[in-house]
């Protein structure tokens, strides 16, 4: 029977970080390593508040309260700072640990970087409000264009165009 857990812990996909109830760092893999740029003895003995950002701070301390009821929480999106100040999207799962007696005393924390997915979805966000907002444009242009009294002074031109056609950036 082999014991996984070291297995599991040295993965550099996912920050797996152990965490005492005031929040002091206790265990940092290599994959916590890779996402933040701190090397384990920098982090081991230090606070988890060091990657928090201060406008997520309060919500660490919601977090940490779950936790110590013994609440777990997973894919909880959230941001999370490297060494060189760069903020990262984050989703992490929080675990309480328990002791014999089913009382916590700690945290186990595994975290995915999830800043290239939430780019991606932020342009493909943008892409999808452009297009509709072509859509709208041209609807309007055709209400018009349909019904465009010829005798009206100065609608004239209007009333000659023909629907937008897309011609390098431009619609004309």
């Amino acid at each position: 029977d082999r014991d996984w857990s070291s297995d599991v812990c040295s993965s550099d996909l996912d920050a797996i970080i152990g965490k005492s109830l005031d929040g002091t760092i206790t265990s940092w893999n290599k994959g916590a390593e890779k996402i933040f740029g701190y090397a384990e003895e920098e982090m081991i003995g230090r606070q988890i508040s060091t990657l928090v950002p201060p406008a997520y701070r309060d919500e660490l301390l919601q977090v940490h309260e779950k936790i110590k009821r013994g609440e777990h929480i997973e894919h909880f999106e959230t941001v999370r700072m490297r060494k060189d100040g760069v903020e990262r999207d984050m989703s992490l799962t929080f675990s309480p640990v328990l002791d014999e007696q089913g009382r916590v005393v700690a945290v186990s924390t595994i975290g995915r970087d999830i800043t290239e997915q939430k780019k991606a979805e932020r342009l493909l966000l943008d892409h999808v409000r452009f297009n509709r907002e072509l859509e709208i444009a041209q609807e309007i242009q055709q209400s018009f264009l349909s019904v465009c009294p010829w005798e009206l002074p100065g609608l004239h031109m209007a009333c000659c165009c023909t629907p937008a056609t897309h011609v390098g950036g431009d619609y004309y």
